[in-house]
């Protein structure tokens, strides 16, 4: 019996240090992505958030407005669906990518079924 719980402990000590190296693996996720013209480039961070964005000088000349700020959302869109593909990535040692979709698009009821492994009928705690 002790040598079981011995494991299961061992076991589980090794999980948690793996998942702290994925968790600072997913902090670092930066991905930069350049429009088609290559006068603009995104970067975001691992949840997709914009953390720069570069445009160059010439651009103007190039787009107007409107296309301009099209181009950028599609940019950054690239960006971070590189990024979530990254993370995601990341922790399919851990999580299905049902889970991990989602938890991404903040669908709780659908994330507490794949942990619970049912349906989930009480509301979750806030």
């Amino acid at each position: 019996m002790r040598a079981k719980a011995a494991e299961v402990t061992a076991r589980v000590d090794q999980l948690a240090a793996e998942l702290d190296e994925v968790s600072t693996r997913i902090k670092a996720v930066s991905v930069t992505a350049k429009s088609a013209d290559q006068l603009i480039r995104a970067t975001v961070g691992p949840e997709g958030r914009l953390t720069r964005l570069e445009l160059d000088r010439d651009i103007y000349t190039f787009h107007t407005p409107d296309e301009l700020a099209r181009e950028i959302e599609e940019t950054i869109a690239a960006a971070a669906t590189e990024a979530q593909q990254r993370v995601m990535a990341m922790c399919r040692p851990f999580v299905s990518d049902d889970q991990m979709q989602a938890a991404l698009s903040y669908d709780y009821k659908t994330l507490a079924q794949g942990l619970t492994g049912g349906p989930r009928d009480e509301p979750i705690p806030a």
